[in-house]
């Protein structure tokens, strides 16, 4: 039997969370990623549960299976369920970006969210309020929203957490959808292949 995996645990935020100043607090509340900081690590979800979503997916119409009918999942879900806007701009999550201040803070050409969490906590007590809210949200991101097998963050995540005023004219709504989608047509299409692939990976937000 094929075993599902995926990859949202917010442990290294989690970790984080139990240590935030009143100060902290306040900058990240003031974004529309406030809500990173109630978040356990211990967060898990059924590979069970996993399974039958994926084996639920239908593609073509973005739903789920349910008693003969297929129930739509949409970005009015993604909205209603983690508060994000499905307005606004949208950017590739992708595109390569070094010449950005939190770019600079690593010179591998690869950056894990364990770099980010390791980076955080060796530079705590030297740097910045600011910085240490970007790298924060950045690690909000990348472990929780855009969650990846190896851990990688996306590239294009960087020079928006530039600017930490400019993080509400995004879609992130959108951002989070896609990439949801976009996985649960992979494992659906996996499973339906009949591969010999031990796992089966799955990655986004609601894994």
């Amino acid at each position: 039997m094929q075993v599902f995996r995926h990859y949202c645990r917010p442990k290294f935020l989690g970790s984080l969370n139990k240590t935030l100043s009143a100060e902290e607090k306040f900058i990240i509340e003031s974004t529309p990623f406030g809500w990173l900081i109630v978040l356990d690590g211990k967060l898990k979800l059924s590979r069970c549960l996993l399974r039958e979503l994926c084996s639920r997916w239908v593609e073509r119409s973005h739903g789920f299976v349910v008693s003969s009918r297929v129930v739509p999942f949409s970005l009015l879900d993604v909205c209603l369920g983690i508060g994000l806007r499905v307005v606004g701009d949208k950017f590739d999550l992708e595109k390569i970006e070094n010449n950005c201040k939190s770019r600079s803070f690593f010179k591998s050409s690869h950056v894990t969210v364990k770099m980010i969490y390791d980076e955080i906590v060796k530079r705590r007590n030297e740097c910045s309020i600011d910085d240490f809210c970007r790298l924060y949200i950045l690690l909000g991101m990348s472990e929780f929203l855009f969650p990846s097998r190896m851990g990688l963050v996306p590239g294009g995540l960087f020079r928006v957490v530039d600017d930490l005023g400019e993080l509400g004219r995004f879609n992130w709504g959108g951002l989070v959808y896609d990439f949801l989608v976009q996985s649960l047509c992979s494992a659906s299409m996996c499973m339906r292949r009949k591969t010999n692939a031990t796992y089966i990976h799955v990655r986004g937000l609601c894994t």
